[in-house]
């Protein structure tokens, strides 16, 4: 968990190959996933204009990359990200070394190499349940000790709270069929437990961008589980008689919360 946490894994001036194959003097960022957006690259005019946020600044999300590459050729060096689609971003620096730097932090965290582990678990965002790990920013609550940026994992049947430091460690989980109520807007996900979570009953609101996928999963989930809880099976032996089965977020409506909508 982190409150005071920093997204950008490195930056500094370079230059951009254009569509006209031009190299243009710019200000490189790569931002690493956060509640706030993907891996990504972000270009400016300038550092000042990346400090400034100025509209005008270009975002490259990295995702579907098969490689990248360092070619050091007349006192220059290149680093070449090459995209799935053909499409190739040309980074030219006049130093190798920060060649072999840009080269190394994004082969890392687009987990193109093989010879490092990358950051502490990163394997679990990026292996088969990728689509279920979402970066979130956890608002100050009474309940927990803890907030600020972190990681939530939607499974079949809880939702898990991660730090995103080390996304191994597992900070607190609720059960699917102890939450009462769940809701999201553009830019939160909102859920409401209950007594029986470790948390003790309350409400935990998420600043991200991934509110509306959260909301899918964990209400696909938590149907699947009504369904199954429904079913004839349900009294099998293979299954907790203490786990009863989840609520539908379409019940009852949150509470108000200041600048929040609760629609579903």
């Amino acid at each position: 968990m982190s409150t005071n946490f920093n997204d950008i894994v490195k930056q500094g001036s370079v230059r951009i190959k254009n569509k006209l194959g031009m190299y243009q003097e710019s200000w490189l960022i790569l931002r690493r996933p956060s509640s706030r957006g993907p891996l990504r690259l972000e270009k400016f005019k300038n550092e000042k204009a990346s400090m400034l946020m100025e509209s005008g600044g270009k975002c490259i999300e990295l995702k579907d990359i098969y490689e990248i590459d360092n070619i050091r050729k007349d006192n220059k060096s290149t680093v070449n990200v090459m995209f799935e689609n053909g499409k190739c971003f040309q980074i030219a620096v006049i130093l190798e070394s920060e060649a072999t730097a840009w080269t190394m932090f994004l082969r890392e965290f687009c987990r193109l190499s093989e010879q490092r582990e990358g950051p502490p678990g990163m394997d679990l965002l990026l292996n088969s349940n990728m689509q279920d790990v979402f970066n979130v920013f956890l608002v100050e609550t009474p309940l927990l000790n803890v907030c600020g940026e972190c990681l939530l994992q939607v499974t079949y049947d809880s939702i898990y709270l991660l730090d995103v430091d080390d996304p191994k460690r597992r900070v607190t989980v609720w059960p699917l069929p102890s939450l009462r109520r769940y809701s999201r807007d553009a830019s939160k996900f909102i859920f409401e437990s209950g007594r029986s979570c470790k948390t003790g009953e309350g409400i935990f609101i998420f600043n991200t961008i991934h509110s509306e996928d959260i909301y899918q999963k964990v209400s696909g989930a938590s149907n699947a589980l009504a369904r199954l809880y429904a079913s004839p099976e349900a009294n099998g032996p293979n299954l907790s008689s203490n786990v009863s089965p989840t609520r539908n977020s379409e019940q009852r409506p949150l509470p108000p919360t200041p600048g929040v909508s609760n629609s579903s």
